[in-house]
């Protein structure tokens, strides 16, 4: 009978050591979609909210990126950024004399952080519900300007809705970053008549509430939220922009006033907003698509709004989501060019801007166009057209062409992923040509250019690539690869700066070492190898090198490694690799065995044969007639 029962202190020390298990215990961060292998990450929290991962991008140092539940909510350098510069100055281009602002939700920080820029607010209230968001916000303090510590932003741990509630404060801007299903669920508040009531109800006299929204939102979706927006405010209107829709609410009607645009424009708060060529007054008025007036017509297919006591945007159909992005965006697109025309017919200019405000407005016709046709099968070549008569008709120095310029980035993708070369390289120009600030463009041009063997142009790019972003890793990768026969020293440092910027890449230590070698510092080279194999163990290039390097330079280390290697190197590529192979048959013939190296070489001949390369065929038979003649 005693056996079978466990004594207290038996039980005890189990107890024990299983809470201290429990107290050591940090699981590992859990892995996003979003990131790859290389990133770092910088901070992850658990938290009673949501989860917070903020992560370093290994192949962009300018590029911070957090995640929340495992959706990206912001970055510190383009895609996102945009909407959260558009969300920051936009209040600031269409009322005078701003002092109170209130943005809810803070996720990086950047659009609390830019706001405050400007020299007229004397304060920034940010209200953000997770606690790990607020923690995970310091650090992109070098991107949102330390704004946790800029006494005029108060940051309050709080809901919005709840906040807005309780609060008697009044506002001049209110800013909404509101999250779309699509993305996750639990937001549809911040789409419903009651929270769009408590926002109007806390501006002050002149001012305005901006949320953002998703171009790709579901079309029965998005007409739900511009109706119950709408609805509310006295005065709405509705801007698009790079992938976004603006919804902008007011108690009294807009009059824009293009000299004060221009100079907010040109001010140095707006700095950051001008990198994504909002440089020019007319493209405000250009890109507004609705207001209330214009969108009844289309706004009447239902009569649906959001509430709390009906939160239609909390479900929906997995069938209408299922709808392919480039879909959703045409359907939505269409709906906003049959709603301009009444728009514009509001809003009358006279003097020298009107020129200029007709052809922004061709352009912008033209770019909805090319969004609406890009939806149709085999359609690259008619949305590269319009998106290209878009470019020419638009103005220079303009948001519009900045968004011109991602479309064709875009189609250039498209292109690329069909196998169309030609029509990849001749859409990325365009691109460029169209807004030269374009980095992925850049990019993509460079890849493709020296994929063709044009590697002076390809260079080109690389270094203007470099000029826009000092801290791409992929830039000074590519560049050092392109410079890696003709200047070894000019590559190993292009290498270095990429090894700076993202240690944990195995490729960049494995191209260093190639340089280093070359060089003549050996030494620094087998250390590079090394730790690419060390980052990637499956990766046998890096081990081959290693074993090259070793069986040439006996200094380095003894024949048996550099067998053993080599050995380990063509086991990783299962005999396949003739390259791999000849470097087993020199590590053997280092080693005394002639009769090993030739059957390795044989190998790689056959390998050779079989590939075609008759010139790779004839160099390996050479080596082959060094090793059976001195057997």
């Amino acid at each position: 009978r005693a056996g079978r029962w466990i004594s207290g202190a038996a039980f005890g020390a189990a107890a024990t050591a299983v809470f201290a298990m429990i107290a050591l215990w940090h699981p590992q961060p859990f892995r996003s979609i979003e990131e790859e292998p290389s990133d770092q990450t910088l901070f992850y929290e658990e938290g009673l909210v949501s989860t917070v991962k903020v992560l370093q991008r290994a192949l962009d140092g300018e590029q911070r990126v957090m995640l929340v539940d495992n959706v990206r909510i912001g970055q510190s350098s383009r895609g996102v950024d945009y909407k959260q510069q558009v969300l920051a100055h936009f209040p600031f281009l269409l009322v005078p004399r701003i002092e109170r602002v209130l943005s809810i939700g803070l996720g990086t920080g950047i659009a609390a952080g830019e706001a405050a820029r400007h020299p007229t607010v004397s304060r920034v209230d940010c209200v953000e519900l997770s606690p790990s968001v607020i923690r995970g916000a310091q650090y992109f303090a070098p991107f949102n300007g330390d704004v946790l510590r800029n006494p005029k932003v108060r940051v309050i741990a709080d809901d919005g809705f709840s906040f807005l509630k309780r609060s008697p404060e009044r506002y001049d801007a209110i800013v909404s970053d509101g999250k779309s299903q699509l993305g996750e669920v639990g937001n549809s508040t911040f789409f419903s008549t009651d929270f769009y009531r408590a926002a109007r109800d806390h501006l002050a006299e002149g001012g305005l509430f901006v949320q953002w929204m998703p171009i790709n939102e579901e079309p029965r979706d998005l007409r739900t939220i511009v109706r119950s927006f709408m609805s509310t405010f006295a005065y709405s209107y509705l801007w698009m922009g790079q992938n976004s829709f603006f919804l902008v609410g007011r108690n009294a009607p807009l009059a824009l006033d293009l000299d004060r645009i221009q100079d907010e424009l040109d001010a140095p708060a707006t700095e950051h907003l001008r990198r994504h060529g909002w440089r020019a007054a007319t493209d405000v008025v250009a890109m507004m698509v609705a207001d209330r007036h214009s969108a009844e017509a289309w706004l009447a297919q239902e009569t649906t709004v959001n509430s709390l006591e009906r939160p239609v945007l909390e479900f929906y159909s997995m069938r209408r989501l299922a709808t392919p992005s480039a879909e959703r965006i045409a359907e939505n697109v269409k709906a906003m060019a049959g709603t301009r025309v009444e728009t514009l017919r509001r809003i009358r200019l006279d003097g020298p801007d009107a020129g200029v405000l007709d052809a922004s407005r061709r352009g912008f016709v033209l770019l909805m166009s090319a969004l609406q046709l890009r939806a149709l099968p085999s359609s690259t070549a008619g949305t590269s057209k319009l998106l290209m008569e878009a470019w020419l008709a638009t103005p220079e120095q303009s948001a519009i062409r900045s968004y011109i310029s991602t479309a064709l980035a875009d189609v250039a993708d498209d292109e690329d992923r069909l196998g169309n070369f030609g029509g990849s390289v001749a859409n990325n120009r365009a691109a460029i040509g169209a807004f030269a600030g374009n980095l992925r463009a850049r990019l993509n041009l460079a890849r493709d250019l020296a994929a063709a063997g044009q590697d002076e142009e390809a260079m080109q790019h690389l270094r203007r690539a470099l000029l826009l972003n000092p801290q791409s890793e992929t830039a000074h990768e590519m560049l050092g690869e392109l410079l890696q026969h003709g200047d070894p020293q000019a590559a190993a440092l292009h290498f270095t700066l990429a090894r700076e910027l993202a240690p944990q890449l195995p490729s960049v230590h494995r191209h260093l070492g190639n340089s280093l070698d070359a060089l003549g510092r050996r030494v620094e080279a087998l250390g590079s190898f090394r730790e690419a194999s060390r980052l990637q163990p499956d990766w046998p290039a890096p081990v081959a090198d290693a074993a090259m390097l070793i069986a040439a330079n006996p200094s380095l280390g003894r024949p048996e490694e550099a067998l053993r290697l080599a050995l380990q190197a063509n086991a990783l590529t299962r005999g396949a690799n003739p390259d791999v192979l000849q470097i087993l048959g020199f590590t053997y013939s280092q080693n005394g065995r002639q009769g090993d190296a030739a059957t390795a070489q044989r190998t790689a001949i056959a390998l050779l044969k079989a590939s075609g390369n008759a010139q790779a065929e004839a160099d390996a038979t050479a080596v082959l007639t060094r090793y059976t003649s001195s057997r």
